[in-house]
């Protein structure tokens, strides 16, 4: 019986890409899509990719070496002339396809034999959090028409149909955009589609070789490709094409803007005189360029440009307004009414408002949510006894702390406790070594729903999930929360304060109070029935701040004895929270342990630290 013929080839060129590789490569070994193959061209990588990638035996992945770095363009058409796939799919060394990104492309594109480029809405990452989604036009004509000012494919998204190939390569003239002159090339040969589903996270870090980094470069490429899409179509307009460049500027004045504006009427009118697109489509296209270079000016200048905004062609007034969020109308709302005071206010409100709502549904979602991973679940929820302290430790981007924290919280807690770890990391590779971590020592662990908000907002969110899907639920007569940077230095006992006092923590604010939430405590049954909220209150409060109103402001604080705190320097330097550790009565705090704040020299930092946490383990 002969072998099932290969439905798709995914070409993953890669050049030092040894830190995303791996994430890379399991996402395509977990499609659901069978029969396919994965093409890896190592393009003369300097770093550990070569050993990565001699670690697999999968069948499925064929690997090519490029003795020299050859550059993206040849190192695709290498992968291209042995792809023996019915569709050839990109990927790149520092993406990820979700699941069911082969399964989904197959299929339309069986579905749809007149379609040669399928791409996809992709998610933007940056250093793994959540950034924007990126969703493209998805119908032929209007992809088409795009093309005139932008790149409408995401090109590591896309999946091919080979017989495109056989005729067709990338071009070496265009280093920084190739994918982009290839669509041009190919436009009058087939059609395109993007499929409006998220179904690649793009990556955009640090260390990346973006298409950015020479800009110049990639603008001249551009506009080469501008005109090489002119001459298909059959548009004569010299002039019109040097004043092009002009598009891709941001306007600094209203000058400006009328200048992009006379350009866009231009084409418009090209197209009425030599028809090569739909008079429709191209409004459509075009009223989406102008909201967004005009919603690109800064605030002040839009005030002064609105007359020139509104005042582009009557014809596109309807779609000027058409398929765009809230959130743009009230900054072109804005900009209409900049000199009235009292609107302003009004639209400063709505703003706001807006924010507040979004923020409130996501909340609710991500707090309802069911999908959080957890080791033995059901069981860390059955309490045998009831008198036990519940410390719950919020993990982020970090597993190292977390192996310094489990051991001092087993060695220096006296209480009869549980400690449990939630993991609200951004990176799905720490996500992997805090669950192992856990799991080596029969941790409880609750890895929670990815989120895309940073900071504050994150950390509440993680408080307020633990608090209804955990806490409440295992109903323990004391818990607390600690942050994964929070070890207690000497013995301690919590239980006895608690008892007495009702709460302990460090004391933020002023005179609306709370406890800072990275080190607090309770005794639950003070606060059966009084809704607990950690989310963070802008303006006036960070994380736990709201919980003044519904919990603190009832307690006397004359009855409360707070931990004392102590700052010690640790190296020389002047940054706070860089330099200095801080002793809250017996708990150690070592800042920055996610790295959210940039200091200088932060590895010798940890050095120092992971010495002063072992002294504490061994001692």
């Amino acid at each position: 019986m002969s072998e099932s013929p290969i439905l798709v080839s995914v070409l993953l060129p890669v050049y030092n890409g040894e830190k995303y590789l791996r994430q890379a490569i399991k996402s395509i070994l977990s499609q659901t899509l069978a029969n396919f193959e994965l093409i890896i061209i190592n393009d003369g990588s300097d770093d550990n990719t070569a050993d990565i990638l001699s670690s697999y035996s999968d069948c499925r992945i064929k690997i090519i070496k490029n003795e020299n770095n050859l550059g993206l363009v040849s190192s695709l058409n290498i992968g291209l002339d042995l792809a023996q796939g019915k569709y050839l799919a990109r990927m790149d060394a520092d993406d990820i396809s979700l699941p069911d990104r082969l399964k989904q492309q197959f299929d339309f594109m069986e579905k749809n034999p007149a379609v040669g480029v399928c791409g996809t809405a992709i998610r933007l990452l940056s250093d793994g959090c959540f950034k924007r989604s990126v969703i493209n036009p998805s119908e032929d004509a209007e992809i088409k028409a795009s093309f005139l000012f932008f790149n409408a494919i995401a090109h590591p998204s896309v999946m091919i149909r080979r017989e495109i190939y056989k005729n067709f390569q990338y071009s070496s003239d265009f280093r920084c955009v190739e994918d982009y002159e290839f669509w041009i090339r190919i436009s009058d040969k087939t059609k395109f589609h993007n499929i409006n589903k998220v179904l690649l996270e793009y990556r955009s870090h640090s260390s990346q070789k973006s298409l950015l980094d020479n800009n110049q470069e990639k603008r001249s490429e551009v506009i080469k490709i501008i005109n090489l899409y002119f001459a298909k179509l059959k548009w004569k307009d010299d002039a019109l094409l040097s004043d092009y460049n002009n598009i891709f500027e941001p306007p600094c004045s209203s000058e400006d803007l009328e200048a992009i504006k006379l350009i866009l009427r231009r084409i418009l009118n090209l197209n009425n005189s030599q028809p090569c697109f739909g008079n429709k489509i191209l409004e459509k296209v075009v009223a989406r360029i102008w909201v967004n270079i005009f919603l690109g000016m800064p605030s002040t200048i839009r005030a002064d440009s609105y007359n020139i905004f509104c005042n582009f062609n009557k014809d596109l007034r309807a779609g000027i307004l058409k398929d765009i969020t809230i959130f743009s109308r009230l900054k072109i709302l804005s900009a209409a009414l900049e000199n009235n005071t009292a609107t302003k206010k009004v639209v400063k409100f709505l703003f706001w408002a807006k924010s507040f709502i979004s923020q409130k549904i996501y909340s609710n979602k991500f707090i309802n949510t069911s999908l959080a991973k957890t080791e033995n679940f059901n069981c860390h929820l059955n309490l045998t006894n009831k008198e036990i302290l519940d410390i719950v430790s919020v993990a982020f981007n970090n597993d190292s702390v977390i192996n310094y924290q489990i051991a001092l919280i087993k060695k220096n807690i006296l209480d009869n406790y549980s400690y449990t770890v939630i993991d609200n990391s951004s990176d799905s590779q720490q996500r992997k070594k805090i669950a192992a971590l856990c799991h080596h020592f029969n941790i409880p662990y609750i890895s929670l729903p990815y989120n895309p908000f940073l900071g504050s907002m994150s950390h509440g969110l993680a408080l307020n999930w633990a608090l209804k899907n955990y806490i409440n639920l295992r109903q323990a007569k004391f818990f607390g929360f600690i942050d994964h940077d929070i070890f207690p230095a000497k013995p301690i006992k919590l239980i006895p304060t608690l008892r007495k006092q009702g709460v302990y923590g460090p004391r933020e604010g002023k005179d609306k109070w709370y406890l800072w939430p990275g080190l607090c405590f309770f005794d639950a049954n003070l606060f059966r029935g009084k809704k607990f909220n950690f989310m963070p209150q802008t303006g006036v409060s960070d994380t736990g701040g709201r919980n003044y109103f519904s919990i603190f402001r009832y307690l006397d604080e004359k009855n409360i004895s707070f931990p004392i705190c102590r700052m010690e320097k640790i190296r020389n330097g002047d940054v706070a929270q860089g330099d200095y550790i801080c002793y809250q009565d017996d708990w150690l705090h070592t800042f920055n342990a996610s790295r959210w704040m940039n200091i200088e020299n932060p590895e010798k930092k940890d050095l120092i630290i992971n010495d002063l946490l072992n002294s504490l383990i061994i001692n």
